[in-house]
């Protein structure tokens, strides 16, 4: 596996009617582009390229693409339209920025590991306002894991992927039915680990996610959930029966349902160990019978 170089890896994001957080994550990446060199790309998803100024301001180094085409798979497929040249491309998320050593353990993470793949930790960053409830009941944590675990799945939130991954799929591009549900990235991985790509964990290439009011409620919660077991179920449609998803899909309701009834008997609120099974098994169920999420709609 050859070795990484900086100049030769693009940090692209997506964004979508998001300045002021895209330019807190252009602020974060900043130092870091100057230490390393590596390119920073922003694809402009909105109708009228309304980020244009602020990364010309901001950023005056980054490559500006406005992709109209509206869909998250249209950004990310024009990110790989823009990187073809280039060793790796990074992923990261229009509302997140980067911890100061991110770059450096994320790059050293591949090239130790020989890792073709490399997902990082998301960590929230809760507003004043937020429900207590929602921090302790971890309902914006993601699980972690070992530097160095090998792992089958992942989220373009904070990843990078080798060229030599995309050079071993038959479709090298972000699947356009996963258009308006989400999950076109968890489905990506899927195909990357079933083609023999070498995927891992690094803890120490820490992104945060900044947690908005609007999100910090039981509402968004759930339908977050349920839309996260939707798509599972649209994968696992793919490769095993409708059968066994089914399967799958009660056993996590039941899973869910006790626990839920457990903690409320006990006058505990409900944490994302309840919720997650209980919601993500409805989603999973709701693929089975034609239900779609249509989280990335737009009117």
């Amino acid at each position: 596996m050859r070795t990484l170089e900086p100049d030769r890896i693009t940090v692209a994001a997506a964004t979508y009617n998001r300045n002021a957080d895209l330019l807190f994550l252009l602020r974060s990446l900043e130092g870091q582009r100057r230490q390393f060199g590596f390119t920073v790309l922003v694809i402009d998803n909105s109708p009228n390229g309304i980020a244009q100024d602020i990364v010309a301001d901001e950023s005056p180094m980054a490559i500006y693409v406005h992709e109209p085409r509206p869909g998250i798979v249209s950004a990310r497929n024009a990110a790989l339209d823009a990187t073809r040249d280039q060793q790796a491309i990074i992923f990261v998320d229009d509302d997140e920025y980067v911890d100061e050593k991110w770059f450096e353990r994320l790059i050293g993470c591949a090239n130790d590991h020989a890792a073709e793949v490399v997902f990082g930790p998301v960590v929230p960053v809760f507003g004043a306002t937020c429900p207590e409830w929602i921090k302790a009941g971890g309902h914006f944590e993601r699980h972690r894991q070992t530097t160095g675990t090998l792992v089958r799945s992942g989220a373009t939130n904070n990843a990078l992927i080798r060229a030599e991954a995309f050079q071993r799929l038959d479709v090298p591009r972000f699947d356009a039915a996963y258009s308006v549900s989400g999950g076109s990235d968890a489905e990506l991985f899927q195909r990357m680990a079933a083609g023999g790509s070498r995927m891992v964990w690094c803890d120490e290439a820490v992104v945060f996610e900044k947690v908005p009011e609007s999100r910090a409620n039981f509402a968004w919660i759930w339908k977050r959930q349920v839309r996260v077991g939707s798509v599972t179920g649209l994968i696992q449609l793919q490769r095993h029966s409708r059968v066994r998803v089914i399967g799958g899909a009660l056993s996590r309701i039941m899973l869910g349902s006790l626990r839920s009834l457990r903690a409320l008997v006990r006058l505990r609120p409900l944490s994302s160990r309840e919720l997650g099974p209980l919601a993500r098994g409805l989603g999973l169920l709701g693929s089975v019978i034609g239900h779609r999420s249509k989280e990335y709609a737009r009117s």
